[in-house]
């Protein structure tokens, strides 16, 4: 999402690439452990929007999943989940606000990295599934042989 915006307070409202912010230690960590250079930092609203959002996924996952799995457009139901909850957050106040500098919502730049983090929560969730059901399938084989 950074690549995309030109303007550089823009980017500064999300994080930098290559250089820690002042997070928390347990995010630090936890970017640190995915990085394998050229990571991009969070700001502490961005990394809580992301922390939130995997919390309600994987609720969705866990909970709901039959039901999940039978939504036509996955991806826009949980960025409608998702928005809602940034919308009814107290935290997010501030993103009704415009970029001084190119007058962007900031709202709508959150959002957009969400729609991004979708993609990877749903990417992932379905690489996983593939792989239980390719695992299952070899076990089968495997099993023929015994």
């Amino acid at each position: 999402v950074s690549n995309k915006l030109n303007c550089s307070e823009c980017k500064s409202i999300i994080g930098k690439k290559n250089d820690k912010l002042e997070i928390d230690i347990d995010q630090s960590c936890y970017i640190d452990l995915l990085n394998r250079g050229g990571l991009f930092y969070p700001t502490d609203l961005l990394f809580y929007i992301v922390q939130n959002a995997f919390s309600i996924f994987s609720i969705i996952i866990s909970k709901y999943e039959i039901e999940f799995s039978k939504v036509k457009n996955q991806k826009k139901t949980f960025l409608s989940i998702v928005k809602t909850f940034i919308s009814n957050c107290e935290m997010f106040d501030r993103l009704n606000l415009d970029c001084s500098l190119c007058n962007q919502n900031i709202y709508y730049i959150f959002i957009s990295c969400t729609s991004t983090l979708t993609n990877i929560f749903l990417n992932n969730y379905r690489k996983n599934k593939t792989n239980i059901i390719n695992n299952s399938r070899i076990t089968k084989k495997l099993n023929k042989f015994k």
